[in-house]
């Protein structure tokens, strides 16, 4: 009895002290990755969206894209197509020090399984490749949508360096349900810079004010050249750096008895001098560019939310610009002519959210955006995810209703209905040379599913 009494003190006494060893070391562990947490934070999002698009052509005409391939069109062609693609975004932030903190973006944007990559290469890009990527060792590619620092010289002085929050911007975030996503306006130009940008805040009276200077040259050099600056065939040097500068001013009031909130950016852009066609390792005809491209515009975009205390907000995004175009890109033209051109060009959008108050819909939103183009106006959107050009059409108009439906805090579903008009093109990518008349209407009906985590 004694010798049984014995042994199973023995083994309780072994099986506490392995007890107290694992809890110390995950006590330690924990202390550690806490440590990191306090200054490190991630969430991130998942969309798969489907859409079907029907793509009409109402006038004949034919075009060229930049390498050379004729597009014809007749009058009354129709086109259709169904999308399905997946986007994912994993955001992350660090704020080691008061002074300084660091924002990031990883992001994914394709297609679901694209086993023919038309018109690739079918060595790289052939069937059944795409299945194999993460696991190859061909590369390790990690895209970074957005990347910088912030560095605070002051209480009220902030420097930034890096891959800048400039796409997404403002009215993006009407349709998505969420806050402001970028910091450029739309308008201004749809696309990710890099650069560096010097920002005063402060507020008084529950008025905050922010002021901004930004600079993101464009770097047009052969990236394989790295000890002279590139040169066309007509023997000129290809300016190595554009300069490209916004200064913007910000101002936000919130708790007012008309509104919860109200929010005013004013931005202006320039830079000249970019040559985007130019290319001495490609044909004569692509290295024969002299073009030179001038872009000028003033954009202001209002926000307003809570409108009479209910659900109901509005925003408006207003484009004033100028381009001109000097040059020839092999002797079709130049950039929106035949001939050096100064165009002036404006466009608006108009947004329209109304949250509903009935809490069996979770905060349910419709939603009503309208777009008005010139045709002579600059629109870029790189990273729109409508399939209809709705933030980019010429001289025409465009719509477009949804409804959000929150499932609970971290899923949401989407359906809309978008149409786009295009009433002007260019001979060459849309851009350069002889000008065209068309009269080309995209419509599409779409879903979403939005993951939050």
């Amino acid at each position: 009895m004694l010798k049984k009494l014995l042994v199973l003190s023995a083994i309780a006494a072994s099986t506490v002290g392995v007890t107290q060893a694992q809890s110390l070391e995950e006590r330690v562990e924990a202390l550690e990755y806490a440590g990191y947490e306090n200054w490190w934070s991630f969430s991130g999002s998942l969309e798969y969206r489907y859409d079907t698009v029907e793509t009409t052509h109402n006038k004949a005409y034919t075009t060229n894209t930049f390498n050379g391939t004729s597009v014809a069109r007749t009058a009354g062609e129709k086109n259709s197509a169904k999308h399905h693609r997946v986007f994912t975004e994993l955001d992350m932030a660090a704020t080691p020090s008061k002074k300084l903190s660091f924002y990031g973006r990883l992001a994914m944007t394709k297609y679901m399984n694209t086993l023919n990559k038309g018109g690739g290469s079918y060595i790289g890009d052939g069937a059944f490749n795409e299945l194999g990527e993460g696991q190859g060792a061909d590369n390790s590619k990690v895209f970074f949508e957005r990347a910088f620092v912030n560095y605070s010289f002051t209480e009220n002085l902030t420097f930034t360096v890096g891959r800048l929050p400039t796409i997404d911007g403002a009215p993006k975030h009407f349709q998505e349900g969420r806050p402001m996503m970028g910091q450029y306006p739309l308008l201004v130009f749809g696309g990710v810079f890099d650069g560096m940008a010097l920002t005063y805040a402060n507020s008084h009276n529950g008025h905050a004010f922010k002021f901004r200077g930004i600079y993101t040259p464009f770097n047009q050099r052969d990236i394989g050249v790295t000890h002279k600056p590139m040169s066309n065939t007509a023997g000129q040097d290809i300016k190595e750096n554009v300069d490209a500068y916004s200064l913007m001013a910000e101002y936000e009031k919130t708790n007012m008895s008309w509104a919860r909130r109200i929010h005013l950016i004013y931005q202006y852009l320039h830079f000249g001098g970019l040559d985007a066609f130019t290319n001495p390792n490609a044909s004569t005809a692509q290295a024969s560019s002299t073009t030179n491209f001038n872009v000028t515009r003033h954009v202001l975009n209002l926000e307003m939310n809570g409108i009479a205390n209910t659900g109901l907000s509005l925003g408006f995004s207003y484009l004033m610009g100028n381009i001109k175009g000097t040059g020839d890109f092999q002797t079709l033209g130049t950039w929106y002519g035949t001939s050096n051109t100064d165009l002036d060009g404006d466009a608006w959008i108009a947004n329209l959210n109304y949250e509903m108050p009935f809490q069996v819909l979770r905060k349910a939103i419709l939603g009503f955006e309208y777009i008005n183009s010139d045709d002579d106006v600059f629109l870029y959107d790189t990273t729109a995810k409508n399939k209809v050009g709705l933030y980019t059409g010429r001289g025409g108009k465009s719509m477009h209703v949804f409804w959000m439906q929150p499932i609970d805090q971290n899923f949401k579903f989407r359906v809309g209905y978008q149409k786009s008009e295009n009433k002007k093109t260019n001979f060459l990518g849309g851009y350069v040379g002889t000008p065209i008349v068309i009269d080309d209407e995209a419509t599409a009906f779409y879903s979403s599913l939005q993951f939050n985590f």
